[in-house]
């Protein structure tokens, strides 16, 4: 069988290869800049790193559900990929999987999912919408300057999301968390300027530094927790007047942090309903 690099700065533009082939070997059409079409073995199980990257002229990709790893940067640079079929198997998205494919519009998640690694979708410019059903792990800054994403779905299952994971995406304006989410890191969603409302779980228990600034049309955030998540520095800008409505009963508690005493005022508190959402407790108040 080929190894690694086999096809490496090539001008090859469409292959279809053997069945026979198990593992597409790390950099094996790194920089094929006319390759536009591939057909993968049915019997396919791991794609190892940097296999396509830099395919500057690749559109779609249709992963067969054989494959259960799919290497780091493996589509790094693929900057006209715009649709991608991933196998239904998939537990891990590898650091930089996705990162500056520019024109990336549709992909399927897998329910398999459960970690997305650093930088996975970094520069993902037209990436729009995403439902993450089962993902437990968002790393650092793995939807970065996705610039056209506009709403974020997890579940119950998300427990982390690590340092400027949704920096710098401007026209996020929904964002569902689940609850059971325990750490969220520093700089999240710094510089969302379209995220009006957002709802924290009262799973949370730790909030990194700066998790809102630049969030300029940033209305309200809802805390559910009774004891308030351990802050590192304010959330928000300091003239950001942003209302922090907070469970009946612990509104002294969150008066009292330190770190939110620059705007101790904003501080409401409210009744817990069993179900609800920012828009059915401001209606409540």
């Amino acid at each position: 069988m080929e190894g690694k690099g086999t096809f490496e700065d090539s001008s090859l533009q469409s292959i279809s290869l053997s069945g026979e082939m198990q593992v597409l070997p790390h950099h094996y059409f790194c920089r094929c800049k006319n390759l536009e079409k591939v057909s993968l073995p049915k019997n396919l199980q791991r794609i190892e790193k940097y296999a396509f990257y830099a395919c500057e002229n690749l559109r779609e990709i249709f992963i067969p559900d054989s494959v259960t790893e799919i290497g780091e940067s493996a589509f790094e640079g693929c900057k006209n990929l715009e649709k991608v079929h991933l196998p239904v198997s998939l537990r891990t998205f590898a650091d930089g999987l996705f990162c500056a494919c520019q024109r990336l519009k549709e992909i399927n998640i897998p329910e398999s999912l459960q970690i997305i690694e650093d930088y996975a979708f970094v520069g993902c410019y037209e990436l729009q919408d995403i439902s993450l059903p089962n993902v437990k792990y968002v790393g650092k800054g793995a939807f970065a300057f996705c610039a056209s994403l506009q709403d974020v779905a997890f579940s119950d299952c998300l427990q982390s999301i690590e340092d400027k994971a949704f920096v710098c995406c401007s026209d996020l304006e929904k964002v569902s968390l689940g609850d059971s989410l325990e750490f969220l890191g520093s700089y999240v969603f710094e510089d969302c300027s379209y995220l009006q409302t957002i709802t924290l779980p009262a799973s949370l228990q730790q909030i990194g530094k700066r998790v809102f600034w630049g969030c300029m049309d940033l209305q309200q955030v809802v805390f559910r927790s009774q004891t308030p998540p351990k802050t590192r520095t304010s959330l928000f800008d300091k003239d950001n007047q942003v209302q922090m409505l907070v469970p009946k009963g612990s509104l002294q508690a969150y008066q009292q942090q330190k770190t939110h005493k620059p705007y101790e005022d904003n501080i409401k508190d409210y009744q817990p309903l069993a179900h609800y959402n920012a828009h059915t407790i401001s209606d409540s108040l």
